[in-house]
């Protein structure tokens, strides 16, 4: 069970945390493709919070064939291709999200790539925040 972090702007957070749903681009097809049922993956949230909201569990990928989010619908043309189905999803209240957020050490952390593997003690170590956090 490997431990992935996803960057999304906090609209679009409240819409995959609400579906239980998240897409990328094919610029992450082979990050992507090592994803597997039951990896955790942590929800990061960029600016105006900037840390980890929530967290899911992987249940299964797939390419998706038709819009679904507003821009994509907005453009009428599919952008984010890769989707990625989670559940046993925990995440900060959205409006404390900004106060409650967990903050995150940028080593080895590039907040530019939407999606990357962590390492699992980094990963557990965030988990661990996460349910402080929700607990509140």
């Amino acid at each position: 069970m490997a431990h992935w972090l996803i960057i999304g702007p906090p609209a679009n957070w409240e819409i995959g945390i609400t579906n239980k749903m998240w897409s990328l681009s094919t610029r992450y097809e082979k990050f992507w493709a090592r994803l597997q049922p039951k990896d955790n993956i942590l929800f990061y949230a960029t600016a105006p919070v900037k840390g980890v909201i929530g967290s899911g569990v992987v249940v299964k990928t797939k390419k998706n064939q038709s819009p679904f989010w507003p821009e994509e619908i907005k453009e009428g043309k599919l952008l984010w291709p890769l989707k990625i189905h989670f559940e046993d999803i925990k995440y900060i209240p959205i409006k404390k999200w900004e106060d409650n957020r967990i903050p995150v050490d940028r080593q080895g952390i590039t907040l530019q790539r939407a999606l990357q593997q962590i390492p699992d003690e980094r990963g557990r170590s965030l988990l661990q925040a996460l349910q402080k956090a929700t607990a509140k």
